[in-house]
């Protein structure tokens, strides 16, 4: 996809360093950057990664000028939608999308994802912090 960049990513000090999550950022020409994708391995997880990556994205997309951050999740699944949630995102109602964020929903169609089960999220910017 055009406009992709790495975003920040975890690694453990072993031999070979064994990644433990990543995550890709795609700017939306509405302001804000768009997660792609992260992962945490799952013999990784419950050790707070997501949620370290997670907020070193935020932190680099508000360092960058950017206004939010606005992945495309699987609304119910409990490492996604409820993940995120947690996190300080919101679900955007289908008149909140931008064109660019239909233009991805016809994309997630197009590769036979569940789109009636996934919904885009939001989190402002305006502070990078833990959610209150």
């Amino acid at each position: 996809m055009p406009g992709i960049s790495s975003g920040p990513s975890c690694h453990s000090g072993g031999h070979p360093p064994t990644q433990l999550a990543t995550s890709a950022a795609q700017e939306n020409r509405q302001g804000t950057v768009y997660v792609e994708e992260m992962d945490v391995l799952p013999e990784h997880g419950r050790r707070w990664l997501g949620a370290r990556l997670l907020a070193g994205v935020c932190a680099w997309a508000q360092e960058q000028g950017y206004s939010a951050v606005t992945p495309s999740t699987f609304r119910d699944v409990p490492w996604n939608g409820p993940f995120y949630r947690r996190h300080g995102f919101r679900d955007l109602e289908p008149a909140e999308w931008t064109p660019g964020l239909r233009a991805i929903r016809t994309q997630e169609s197009q590769h036979n994802l569940a789109v009636d089960a996934r919904a885009f999220m939001r989190r402002e910017l305006d502070e990078v912090g833990p959610p209150t």
